[in-house]
């Protein structure tokens, strides 16, 4: 007995020790499982959020591969024409623009605002001067190459402009 009085401080101390280890595994373990629980909460939105911003990036992509493909198209009909008694080519380019003109306005809200504006510089140089004019013999061919020209500075404008944007979207970094 004189055994236990004598280290009974250190029993004490011992059984205290050992329950503070207890309750100290137990918060540690509440602790851990909290922040796995908000780490994954992260991870979640963050694989959400990416997943949505290579949507976007996907959408806007094939917007730009098909208005580039349309307008090069275009741009290349409307480079060889050089007869506006062609009623041939005059229907191809017509139909081109067609296509160019649906692919800007079906995409307006979808892509890049900067290359929607130059883009539309195709539209309204090509819709009055250049068709309209052909159609009705009212053009005469110096102007339909200064037509051609501006029409070609606009193209390099939207080619330099989509591979800015696609580049940018490339290094685009998701900020929450």
């Amino acid at each position: 007995m004189e055994w236990v009085k004598e280290n009974l401080f250190s029993i004490v101390n011992l059984a205290a020790l050992i329950l503070l280890s207890l309750w100290g595994r137990a918060w540690v373990n509440r602790k851990k499982a909290d922040l796995e629980k908000e780490i994954e909460g992260v991870k979640a939105s963050h694989s959400k959020e990416l997943f949505i911003h290579k949507l976007q990036f996907e959408k806007e992509f094939k917007i730009y591969e098909y208005l580039w493909m349309n307008i090069a198209h275009f741009q290349g009909a409307l480079n060889l024409f050089s007869d506006p008694e062609d009623k041939g080519q005059l229907d191809e380019i017509t139909r081109l623009f067609k296509k160019v003109k649906e692919t800007i306005i079906n995409n307006i809200p979808f892509y890049s605002k900067e290359i929607h504006d130059k883009a539309e510089l195709i539209l309204n140089l090509s819709t009055g001067p250049v068709l309209f004019s052909v159609y009705q013999k009212k053009i005469n061919i110096e102007r339909l190459e200064e037509i051609k020209k501006e029409i070609s500075i606009i193209c390099n404008g939207i080619e330099k402009a989509i591979r800015e944007r696609i580049n940018n979207m490339g290094k685009a970094k998701i900020i929450e």
